[in-house]
């Protein structure tokens, strides 16, 4: 059916499924009734109305709905609600725009009822999360150490405390597993324990153990424990204390450590005192037998009663004593019979001074005699005797080793003594010559200030002050360590005038090129005359050991050319010193090689004064004659400084 004008039908109209279009047309059809289509209708959109208006409720409402609108997946079980930003393959985002702020799981621009599942990486600024299920391996920083608020098992620098709550009386518990068959909390440190502050584990306060402690040593300041909780108390392991009951071998009670410490034995601490008693009755034979034994002295400050006494097994005392048949203790006086011995101090304390030999607070007829060989070490240490003040003997006094004296010795003049006995000697201020002097068993004098003679000094030698005999005229002193006394006089500067002398218009010789070649020597000079430090023999000059200073004159004349000179140790065969380098032409007068030089001789050596020249020249080489007087050519001059 074709209509180009509006056509009206009043009824159902029915519309079968063809191949062609049933109804078409370009002006209005209007059905007041229904119209069932079993085909297609081709509609143009725009011709629709009510197109803005939200009639389809079951779809998502692009501008949104009041109220809200909630977008379903599918209606199957486990269908998916998919969101994407485009069907391109180049994908944009699927963009939350919202900026609600999220305090809680509650609120924000997105809220998720359920988890989320995020296959790629998630980036958020701030995460606020009550539970957080992920692959751990997905997490970055794993191990950096930013949760200081747990333990690190690694251990952190400065070390960690580990607390096991924050209320009152909270406890930290350490379990080594949660399994019922337990294992052991094991600290594995190796540090020693010294002191209570030191060691693999330390516990400030004190420590509770249920069960047994063991441990290979313990060293406890302050045990508390059930005492009835200890086994062995019947033991004696504790050596360092007294057993009351005696131990095998005896024991020794000791007072303190220091020095001077007292051992006090006290009967009991009540102010009404009983007795310290030994209630041993072994007799007593000697100083080493009986009930009580003391080593040194004993103090008694109250009275003592006792049997008989006696010192050294001598009876001094006894209930049947008779004054002066023994030792007399009644009064002040001590009268003695037989022979008293006694084996501690015996202390006087009587002050008399001693002005002579019958006053003094002891006075002995005989003499004394003391059997200790101790000796004295110092004034105030004698050994045997040891006087705090003078002491005046009017006899000889011998001393059998030496004799030491803090200040001085004070002799006075007196002339020469007898003769002492073999292998002795007296020493004695000598009135005759006021010097000091000894003499020996036959009779020989020695005096011990050595200097007898005009210009005799006095210097130390190895351990004593010695006389150094005066030098000769001229001689000097000298330091030398190799003599007994560290000193030795020698000559003043012995000379020697060594050289070589022609008659007058002799010249000096061939000189020829090539090597060193020895010059003429044929005369000596000394002086002081007659010295034999240096000598003369075929040119050769033999030198003493010492030390010297040479100066040599080595002339040469005539077309030699350059030429030198040289000192020459014939005996050791090395140069000792070099002389200056100089030249002579042809028609030239005499030129001179010089050497100056020191040297010092371990030993006595022969030395040659040598020289070499360029080019030979017969005759006249080694210098022309003046014709004047006898001719002089090499010169050697020698000072001796030391030998």
């Amino acid at each position: 059916m074709s209509n180009k004008q509006t056509t009206r039908i009043e009824g159902d109209v029915y519309i079968a499924s063809s191949s062609e279009p049933s109804i078409y047309g370009a002006g209005s059809l209007e059905i007041d009734g229904t119209l069932t289509v079993s085909g297609g209708i081709l509609v143009p959109h725009s011709g629709l109305t009510g197109l803005l208006a939200d009639d389809h409720t079951q779809y998502a409402l692009l501008a949104g709905r009041s109220g809200g609108q909630t977008l379903t997946g599918g209606t199957a079980a486990s269908n998916t609600l998919t969101l994407r930003s485009t069907t391109n393959a180049t994908k944009g985002q699927v963009y939350i725009d919202e900026t609600t702020v999220s305090t809680s799981i509650t609120t924000g621009a997105l809220r998720v009822a359920g988890g989320v599942g995020i296959e790629g990486t998630l980036y958020v600024n701030t995460a606020n999360i009550s539970t957080l299920v992920a692959p751990h391996s997905g997490f970055s920083g794993l191990l950096a150490d930013d949760h200081t608020q747990y333990a690190l098992l690694a251990g952190r620098s400065g070390g960690q405390t580990l607390t096991g709550g924050t209320a009152a009386s909270n406890t930290l518990i350490l379990r080594s597993t949660t399994n019922a068959t337990k294992g052991q909390v094991y600290i594995d440190e190796t540090t020693a324990s010294t002191s209570i502050t030191t060691g693999a584990l330390r516990v400030a306060g004190g420590a509770g153990i249920e069960g047994t402690l063991y441990a290979n040593a313990a060293n406890i300041t302050t045990l508390t424990a059930p005492h009835s909780g200890l086994s062995g108390l019947t033991a004696d392991d504790h050596t360092q204390y007294a057993l009351l009951a005696g131990r095998f071998g005896g024991q020794t009670l000791t007072g303190g450590t220091a020095a001077s410490n007292t051992l006090i034995l006290r009967s009991t601490t009540n102010a009404t005192k009983g007795q310290v008693y030994i209630d041993e009755t072994t007799v007593s034979t000697s100083i080493t037998t009986g009930a009580l034994r003391v080593a040194g002295g004993v103090g008694i400050g109250g009275s003592l009663y006792a049997g008989d006494i006696y010192s050294n097994g001598v009876l001094v005392g006894s209930s049947s004593y008779t004054a002066g048949t023994n030792i007399d203790i009644s009064t002040s006086i001590i009268s003695v019979i037989n022979n008293p011995s006694f084996s501690g101090v015996v202390s006087i304390t009587n002050t008399t001074v001693s002005s002579n030999n019958t006053t003094g607070a002891l006075v002995l007829s005989g003499g004394i005699a003391i059997s200790d060989i101790t000796d004295s070490s110092s004034s105030t240490n004698g050994g045997t005797l040891t006087t705090a003040g003078g002491a005046a003997i009017a006899k000889q006094l011998f001393v059998g080793t030496n004799a030491v004296i803090g200040n001085y010795l004070q002799l006075n003049n007196i002339s020469t003594p007898s003769n002492p006995a073999a292998s002795n000697y007296k020493i004695f201020f000598n009135t005759g010559t006021n010097l000091l002097s000894s003499i020996n068993n036959s009779g020989n004098l020695t005096t011990y200030q050595p200097i007898t003679t005009k210009g005799d000094l006095v210097t130390f030698g190895t351990t004593t002050q010695e006389r150094l005999p005066v030098g000769n005229n001229n001689d000097r002193l000298i330091a030398d360590s190799t003599q007994a006394l560290g000193l030795r006089w020698v000559p003043s500067f012995n000379y020697f005038y060594i050289r070589d002398e022609k008659t007058a218009g002799t010249n000096g010789g061939t000189a020829t090129s090539g090597n060193f070649a020895t010059r003429t020597l044929n005369q000596i000079t000394e002086y002081p005359s007659g010295s034999t430090t240096v000598t003369l023999s075929a040119n050769i000059v033999t030198f003493s050991a010492g030390t010297y200073y040479v100066f040599t004159r080595c002339p040469a004349s005539g077309n030699v050319g350059t030429f030198t000179s040289r000192l020459f140790d014939t005996t050791n065969n090395i140069t000792i010193a070099l002389g200056s380098s100089t030249r002579s032409a042809a028609n030239t007068a005499n030129s001179e090689s010089v050497i100056s030089t020191a040297i010092t001789l371990s030993a006595s050596t022969t030395i040659a004064l040598q020289i070499r020249v360029t080019s030979t020249v017969a005759t006249t080489g080694l210098g022309s004659a003046s014709g004047f007087q006898t001719e002089v050519y090499s010169m050697m001059n020698v000072w001796v400084l030391d030998n």
